[in-house]
């Protein structure tokens, strides 16, 4: 701390080994800075990984400081940074584990004569990094824990009976070799095991274990790595785990996840899009409690996500720590898995000659400097297929894909592409296609991907969807997410794929038909064809007539749902055919007065509400509350409200106070209203004037 009260220090560094604790070494600076008042403003991009994102670094910052992009190209992004971060006076910046050399003002980063108030601060695990590339004026070595530093944390984690075997534990905790991230895996994974045998047996795992010669990765670590993924108590969770290693460097999306597992079958004993949504948050969990996977600290959210999560924040983004991805990585590389990830392009020619490569299930190439691909993929026994490159445009030869008829998934959301291969159409088998921030002006050969059953699009340049979507008889998510571009869904295209549960068109298509006005392919879609959609359960659109929202329009089985109407039009929400909501959203509508009316029983099931921007709402039902209403109600927030003044609670548990009134002023709250046992009120809807 010392050295962030030092004026003539500009660049300070943190390094150490994989998993010593880094990263939350910066969190605790991070957090001692602002209490200490020591700068106007802390600002921080955490886990940058070995493939630095530089539009996620700037993404990170941006959302601190209250930043929000529209389609900016990185150097007005990084200009707009400067500016920002220039208005303070006193500024510190944190950058998280950095593998190679980072431009500072390719960022917007202040720096050299520009840097007057800014300091940076870097961890890396090298030191001369820091010091001959980065500039770095003064550098901090994190080392292992001593032994009692190590009792402490492992004591803590595996819990105090842990005592009762210490002679055992120590011995254990020795292999762990002081390394926080293998410390608390171990423990984790012994938790709760009173046996001495069991933990005999795991001593003797980890003494025995094969070094994996991992580089940058202690052998020790690797051993304790495994010995927790040998622990896990399902081959299901254990899937997801190599899956994880798969996708991440940095910060893995939930959303991409579930449609990636889905594609590969992982989720077990379950049918519906709801109950693997519910699955996937389970086995997270599982992982999280293991310490194989982490909460995303410090993410900021503008957007609407997707399909599958909404605004549960929670659900939104998980991390791997480095040192967990490479120990993944390395295990799914062994044995029946034949996963590999390539993180260089160059000789990806000869790569694929050798018997080793053509055998691969599961390829996830990584590559920074990948400008061209070969004419062919050559791996028959290919299921599962991720391709990341920073490079402006990549293009795929037509004949990319023939050789891998048997793929399920292709992820190509992180390449920025212009055409879609035609070889595209050989993929029968493919039940998941991702593509993200590319321009394309033909989509048809998606028609020819029969089995397909998640499509996702987000922030493409689409202008029409072909009328050869109709093939499309198993889909069942299309997110076609901030596809602005998009002015042309023919009729019936979307009730063809009537086996949609979820359907994403927000900040997208809005040029719906009018009923009973011809017919034929110049006519786009109307909204009636949602009604032949009856597995439908989520549903996120945007519609720029409210008189397009007919009394015929019923959607018995929603579970979630965003329509975004003009918000200028003066409307009261028709419930009755949302009996099955569970989740509801209504944003920057200032026409809306009231959510409901007080005629029909309103939501019965519903469990969260988030009401944004609704500057002219005098309460939320007009009139008494119909019986029967928002009984299920765990989770409401309210923001930016300004005529809402005061609510009256809903019933509460027989035996407690049943009506509460609450001042809320503006509601710029969150309110939980999961009952735990306090005297805490639980505000909510009529209207009433205190």
């Amino acid at each position: 701390m010392e050295a962030l009260r030092n004026d003539d220090i500009r660049m300070i560094g943190v390094w150490g080994m994989g998993g010593v604790g880094k990263t939350t070494l910066a969190n605790q600076v991070a957090k001692n800075a602002e209490e200490d008042k020591l700068f106007e403003k802390v600002v921080m991009a955490l886990n940058i990984s070995q493939i630095p994102n530089v539009t996620k670094i700037q993404e990170d910052i941006a959302g601190i400081l209250g930043l929000k992009f529209e389609q900016e190209g990185e150097l007005e992004r990084a200009h707009r940074l400067r500016r920002s971060l220039n208005k303070h006076k006193t500024v510190l910046v944190i950058l998280d584990d950095i593998w190679g050399e980072l431009l500072l003002e390719k960022i917007g980063i202040p720096c050299g004569d520009a840097q007057r108030g800014c300091k940076v601060l870097l961890t890396s695990r090298s030191q001369g990094l820091l010091s001959r590339s980065m500039g770095t004026q003064i550098n901090f070595h994190v080392q292992h824990l001593c032994e009692e530093e190590a009792w402490s944390l492992f004591k803590k984690t595996a819990g105090d009976s842990v005592e009762q075997l210490k002679s055992i534990a120590i011995k254990v905790l020795r292999e762990c070799d002081g390394l926080p991230v293998a410390i608390v895996t171990v423990a984790k994974a012994l938790k709760g095991e009173s046996g001495e045998a069991v933990w005999n047996n795991a001593l003797l795992e980890l003494e025995n274990s094969a070094p994996a010669n991992i580089e940058d990765v202690d052998d020790k670590v690797y051993k304790c790595l495994q010995l927790s993924y040998d622990h896990l108590k399902s081959e299901e969770v254990k899937r997801l785990f190599l899956l994880c290693g798969m996708l991440g460097y940095g910060d893995i999306s939930m959303d991409q996840l579930l449609k990636c597992g889905m594609g590969l079958d992982l989720f077990e004993h379950v049918s519906s899009l709801e109950q693997i949504t519910n699955k996937l948050v389970t086995l997270v969990k599982i992982l999280k409690d293991s310490s194989l996977l982490l909460d995303v600290e410090n993410k900021h959210f503008f957007e609407w996500p997707g399909v599958f999560f909404g605004y549960n924040y929670e659900n939104r983004f998980v991390r791997m720590h480095d040192v967990v991805g490479d120990v993944a990585r390395a295990i799914a590389a062994e044995g029946p898995h034949r996963f590999v990830v390539i993180k260089e392009a160059l000789g990806l020619e000869e790569l694929q000659r050798k018997e080793e490569f053509r055998n691969c299930s599961r390829i996830s190439l990584n590559c920074k400097n990948l400008h061209e691909l070969p004419q062919r993929l050559v791996c028959p026994r290919l299921e599962f297929f991720v391709l990341n490159s920073d490079a402006e445009s990549l293009g795929i030869p037509d004949p990319f894909f023939e050789g891998t008829e048997l793929l399920k998934v292709l992820d190509l959301s992180n390449v920025c592409l212009t055409r879609l291969p035609s070889s595209l159409g050989f993929l029968s088998n493919l039940r998941t296609l991702r593509v993200y921030r590319c321009t394309f002006e033909d989509i048809a050969v998606i028609g020819e991907l029969k089995k397909l059953q998640v499509l996702s699009f987000e922030s493409c340049k689409i202008k029409r969807l072909p009328k050869e979507f109709m093939q499309l008889t198993d889909l069942r998510a299309l997110d076609l997410w901030d596809c602005s571009d998009l002015e042309v869904i023919p009729q019936n295209v979307i009730s063809s794929v009537s086996r949609l549960e979820h359907l994403c068109l927000v900040k997208s298509f809005t040029k719906w038909g009018a009923e009973g006005f011809g017919s034929g392919e110049s006519n786009n879609a109307c909204l009636s064809e949602l009604n032949n959609l009856s597995y439908l359960k989520t549903l996120c659109i945007e519609i720029t007539d409210p008189n397009l929202l007919s009394a015929d329009l019923v959607f018995e089985k929603l579970t979630r749902y965003v329509i975004s109407v003009d918000p200028e039009a003066d409307c009261v929400l028709d419930t009755k055919g949302f009996l099955q909501l569970k989740y509801l959203s209504i944003i920057r509508c200032p026409g809306i007065q009231y959510i409901v009316d007080s005629i029909h029983s309103a939501f019965p099931i519903l469990e969260t509400l988030f009401i944004s921007g609704l500057q002219n709402m005098d309460a939320v039902c007009c009139g008494p509350i119909p019986e029967g209403s928002f009984g299920k109600l765990r989770s409401l927030t309210v923001k930016y409200c300004m005529r809402l003044k005061s609510f009256i609670s809903l019933p509460r548990e027989q035996g407690r106070d049943r009506w509460v009134n609450r001042q809320m002023g503006s509601l710029d709250l969150t309110r939980d209203f999961i009952f735990t046992g306090t005297d805490v009120p639980t505000p909510f809807f009529n209207e009433q004037v205190c």
